[in-house]
């Protein structure tokens, strides 16, 4: 049984989301309820300084642990008739207190509210959850989702702890404390189809609150002597410290064995991280987690806000991309191509059924490109294509069928990415100017319009970077180009992200330099900006980052040779490649919109920057030249 990376641990408030209340408001509702039959007992509490017990705040929890205090009193000190009835009131009132619990945990959740949840849940191929609660609303949020729900029974009802130790994937939901929908049969738990169908379960008409598996609410929770309660208390224990992240959703932390167990888990695991979610008392609770493990203040965090609300504007998702990548690129499973290598030409028998010659084909050879082609773009059904030898940089533009090939220019140049405007105005990106200032970058232009002239009179945009006096009209090491909406152009280069105004060559700098080796940055409105880092040694990263300057977060990590980004012509995806290991080039695809990657492409040489002719067709610039490849 392997823990996932992040697990959840989800107290009241996580179920004040779906309209049941928290432990104060059912204390401060049954005070109310039982004032007429109770008042001695009621008013007896109320003056007692108890803590946690304020008109504000009238926990449940506490009158039941009161209540079984004052039973214990009572049958050490008092004899004859005042005892029986002191007893009486005790356990009539203790009754009626978690039958009331038991009625209003019972109540249908209104989970619309938490399907934003989804994401999270899915992000995984197995997400536990540690409930305290005793409803139903995680298994219902699950079951609207059509995520697979794994709590110990079987479909019918019968207690299977196979299912969890075996979870292929879904949620794995540990109800610590136990669930309305459990009763206890000849000494194992059964889960009921609902909480109405409790006493027909039992066979009998007795107390609600006898037949049901549940550990009743008190400060000092202990599991009972069964082996359901004692396989759930040992399993948290002996799993938290497994997990990267702890994610705690409306609870307090008031449960001494649920405290003690969780800043174990912290010490034990020095890289986990605590991130607190309470709908309210958020820094009470940090501040006192923080006092009883001071050595591991800086891992405790808080998200503000309550739970639906930091569903629905993505700050808890955000937050655990902050400590936890998407996915690590070691873990993603290996694509089913043909074991070909493109260094080599396949076996004879298989010339017709290579992969080349349908999933893909090359349009443009090095050779005839006279160079290693290094930069693509696509303009009316015509491929533009930088390649570059030793000493030049080649500009080539197709005809329409891709069959025909016409030089535009030859020039001492490093093109590394081209971009075309709808006008037909093309901006070349020189990271290394005519091979004379190692580090300083241009950028060209020109127009692709009917009257194209061969060769084609490149033009120097001038840039214009203000607040650097050393070199104000270059770029430095520039690496990737985009267009973005308006009238700027997107850059990376060695002081970070830029943006670039068309009109004035103006810099703007976004995001200052955090990166070794920064490859490509591409930018949306919708998703915020992606930018791909090569460690020379070490491991690249895929980062997001919201809006520019804020702060960035992992999405990929694991990466080997990365150099190129692309957004789907629909923005729905973004794509990536690696080119490493040789000749293993690879290409992976980001479903912005369900989170998941995917190895598309594999076993190509060397791939660098890549485009998209349409919505079916990449094309992408390897060592063997363009090949386009089928998406279909």
């Amino acid at each position: 049984m392997r823990p996932s990376s992040y697990c959840f641990l989800l107290g009241a408030g996580a179920s004040k989301a779906a309209g049941i209340d928290t432990m104060p408001e059912m204390g401060d509702k049954f005070c109310q309820a039982a004032r007429g039959e109770f008042t001695g007992l009621i008013n007896q509490i109320n003056a007692s300084p108890l803590r946690f017990w304020t008109p504000k705040d009238r926990n449940i929890e506490v009158l039941l642990k009161w209540l079984n205090r004052q039973k214990r009193r009572t049958q050490l000190t008092a004899t004859g008739h005042a005892h029986n009835l002191r007893c009486r009131e005790i356990i009539a009132l203790t009754l009626q207190a978690r039958s009331f619990i038991l009625r209003e945990t019972s109540k249908a959740p209104q989970i619309d509210e938490l399907l934003s949840w989804g994401p999270l849940l899915r992000r995984q191929k197995v997400v536990d959850i540690f409930s305290l609660n005793y409803d139903t609303v995680v298994e219902d949020v699950c079951h609207r989702l059509r995520i697979p729900c794994y709590d110990g029974f079987s479909v019918h009802g019968a207690w299977a702890p196979k299912g969890l130790r075996n979870c292929p994937k879904g949620v794995r939901l540990w109800k610590i404390h136990g669930s309305v929908t459990w009763i206890e049969q000849q000494g194992l738990p059964v889960r009921i189809s609902s909480p109405a169908q409790r006493q027909q379960a039992a066979g009998h008409q007795a107390s609600l609150t006898e037949e049901t598996a549940l550990i009743w609410p008190a400060l000092d929770k202990t599991a009972p002597e069964s082996s359901l309660f004692h396989l759930f208390d040992e399993t948290l224990r002996r799993l938290l410290p497994q997990y990267d992240l702890i994610v705690s959703v409306g609870y307090r932390f008031r449960d001494r064995e649920i405290r003690n167990a969780t800043l174990s888990s912290l010490r034990r695991n020095r890289n986990q991280r605590l991130v607190v979610a309470c709908y309210k008392d958020n820094d009470e609770v940090v501040r006192n987690l923080r006092r009883s493990f001071p050595k591991g203040s800086n891992r405790i965090s808080d998200v503000p806000g309550t739970f639906q609300e930091i569903l629905r504007n993505g700050t808890l998702e955000d937050r655990v991309n902050e400590f936890i990548p998407l996915i690590d690129q070691r873990r993603i499973a290996s694509c089913a191509w043909p074991d070909f290598d493109l260094a080599a030409p396949p076996p004879p028998k298989l010339q017709r059924r290579n992969w080349l010659s349908k999933s893909a084909r090359l349009i443009f050879s090095t050779a005839a490109a006279e160079g290693r082609i290094h930069a693509v773009a696509t303009y009316r059904r015509r491929l533009l294509v930088a390649a570059q030898d030793n000493r030049l940089s080649h500009l080539w533009l197709s005809d329409s069928a891709r069959t025909g090939w016409q030089k535009l220019a030859s020039f001492p140049s490093a093109i590394s990415e081209l971009t075309v405007q709808p006008d037909g105005t093309v901006w070349a990106l020189d990271c290394n100017l005519r091979h004379q200032s190692l580090g300083r970058g241009a950028l060209w232009r020109f127009n692709l319009g009917a009257r194209l002239r061969v060769p084609v009179r490149l033009e120097r945009f001038c840039v214009s970077r203000v607040h650097d006096p050393v070199s104000p009209d270059a770029l430095k090491w520039p690496t990737s180009l985009q267009l973005l909406p308006g009238s700027r152009l997107l850059v990376s280069e060695a002081n970070g992200v830029v943006s670039l105004s068309r009109q004035t060559g103006e810099i703007k700098l976004l995001h200052p330099r955090h990166f070794l080796n920064l490859m490509s940055v591409r930018g949306s409105l919708a998703h915020g900006f992606f930018l791909l880092e090569h460690v020379r040694g070490k491991e690249g990263v895929l980062w997001r980052m919201p809006v520019p300057g804020a702060i960035r977060r992992p999405l990929v990590s694991g990466l080997c040779a990365a150099s190129s980004l692309a957004f789907s012509p629909d923005r729905r995806h973004l794509y990536f490649s690696l080119g490493c290991p040789y000749p293993q080039g690879r290409i992976y695809r980001v479903n912005l919109m369900r989170k998941t990657v995917q190895l598309v492409f594999d076993r190509l040489d060397f791939p660098g920057r890549f485009s998209f002719a349409s919505p079916s067709e990449l094309l992408v610039t390897t060592g063997h030249g363009l090949i386009s490849l089928s998406l279909a």
